[in-house]
């Protein structure tokens, strides 16, 4: 079993990746912010280690051109789609880890998206502790 974690925030893929890791589990980075990158890591992942079984994704992932520019605000949804069509399986299990409440609502009210979990990235019921506990109880249900 591995996890895929599709940010464009490097803290946040450094952070999550090396707390997952020290659990136990078989993690690798995905940096969403670069395109075509994100396009060349993610087929090499699939066609090295095959499809995810998890995959935690980052509510807005802005994709930006070579030189910085802002292209694109990749919705999840739009990722969910993207990633579909570009090798991950319809078995892999998604959870949405963001700070956009509004997004989380939304995901976690509709179980026809497709979403295993969405967490917080902060407050009471949300963060680093509580994606560890989400991405285990993902595991435990394989």
């Amino acid at each position: 079993m591995y996890i895929i974690y599709g940010d464009d925030e490097q803290l946040d893929r450094d952070t999550v990746t090396a707390a997952l890791h020290a659990r136990g589990f078989r993690i690798f980075a995905l940096d969403t912010s670069k395109s075509d990158e994100m396009t060349k890591r993610f087929k090499s992942l699939c066609q090295e280690h095959g499809p995810a079984d998890i995959f935690i994704l980052d509510g807005h992932n802005i994709l930006r051109d070579k030189q910085g520019n802002k292209l694109l605000d990749m919705t999840p949804l739009g990722m969910v789609t993207w990633l579909r069509q570009n090798g991950l399986n319809s078995n892999s299990k998604f959870i949405l880890y963001s700070n956009d409440d509004e997004l989380l609502h939304q995901i976690g009210t509709n179980r026809n998206l497709g979403f295993f979990a969405t967490v917080s990235k902060t407050g009471a019921n949300g963060g680093l502790l509580h994606l560890v506990q989400t991405v285990e109880r993902a595991a435990q249900e394989q």
